[in-house]
C-alpha cells in the first residue's frame, strides 16, 4: 500500500513539473532503422509517463521543425548551423567506398582519397547523397583533386547496386552495410577510406531548441548524454 502511494506521489510530482508526456522525435533518413527507437523505447519502459512519436525527414526539414517547435528532439548528422539549436554528439559511422569486386582497388582493403581520385563517384538522390557529396568534395580538394561525380536518380542505398555492376564507386556509412541483400554483398568490395591517421566518419547527435525545450525532453537529453559512449 505504501509503495503504491509513493509511486503515485512520484508520478504526480513529475507530471506537475512537466517531466512526463509524449515527446516528438525527428529522425534523419540517413540513420539506420531501429537504432534510435531501441534506445528511446527502453527509456520509456524505465520511465513510466514518457512515450515517443517519430517522424522521418530530411535534415533541412528537421532543423526547421526544431526552430518552429514542431518537434521536441531530433537525431541527425552533425554539425548544425546557427545558435538556436543545441546539440550533443552520440556516435559516428565510418564512411566506406563500395565498388565492384573486379575493381582494381577491390583487393586492397584500404585506400586514401588520393588513390580513389580517378574513379567515378555515384551520388544518391537523398539526404545521405548530399552529405556524402559534400564530404567527398572536401576530402578530395584537401588531397589536391577534383572528383568526377555522377548524380543518380535513386537513393544512396540503391546506388550500391550500380557500383556492383561496375558503374563507379559508391560511398556509404558502414552501418548501412548490414541492410544490403546477400546477392549484392557477394558482388561488391568494401574499401576503408584512409583520412590522415584515421578514417572518414559521419557524426550523429541529438539536437533540440536551446531556449524552448520541454522539461520531459530535457530528461531524455540527459539520458542520451549519459548513454553517448555506449552507442
Amino acid at each position: 500500500m505504501l509503495d503504491g502511494t509513493v509511486g503515485l506521489y512520484e508520478r504526480t510530482r513529475r507530471w506537475s513539473r512537466g517531466e512526463t508526456g509524449v515527446i516528438s522525435v525527428g529522425v534523419q533518413g540517413s540513420i539506420p532503422p531501429g537504432r534510435i527507437s531501441a534506445i528511446l523505447e527502453s527509456y520509456s519502459l524505465a520511465q513510466p509517463g514518457i512515450s515517443f512519436t517519430y517522424r522521418d525527414n530530411a535534415k533541412k526539414e528537421l532543423f526547421q521543425a526544431l526552430e518552429q517547435e514542431e518537434i521536441d528532439l531530433a537525431i541527425m548528422t552533425l554539425p548544425l548551423p546557427g545558435s538556436m539549436v543545441a546539440t550533443v554528439p552520440l556516435w559516428s559511422d565510418r564512411v566506406v567506398a563500395i565498388m565492384s569486386a573486379e575493381h582494381p582497388i577491390a583487393q586492397v582493403g584500404t585506400a586514401s582519397w588520393a588513390e580513389l581520385h580517378d574513379g567515378i563517384f555515384l551520388i544518391g538522390k537523398d539526404d545521405t547523397g548530399e552529405e556524402l557529396l559534400a564530404l567527398l568534395m572536401r576530402k578530395m580538394r584537401q588531397a589536391g583533386f577534383v572528383p568526377v561525380t555522377r548524380q543518380e536518380a535513386v537513393r544512396s542505398l540503391r546506388v550500391v547496386a550500380l557500383a556492383a555492376n561496375g558503374s563507379g564507386i559508391a560511398l556509404l556509412p558502414d552501418a548501412w552495410l548490414g541492410f544490403l541483400p546477400a546477392a549484392i554483398r557477394e558482388r561488391i568490395a568494401v574499401v576503408e577510406v584512409i583520412d590522415g591517421d584515421g578514417f572518414s566518419h559521419f557524426a550523429y547527435g541529438a539536437a533540440w531548441h536551446r531556449e524552448r525545450c520541454p522539461p520531459a525532453a530535457r530528461t531524455v537529453i540527459r539520458f542520451l548524454e549519459q548513454q553517448a559512449t555506449a552507442f
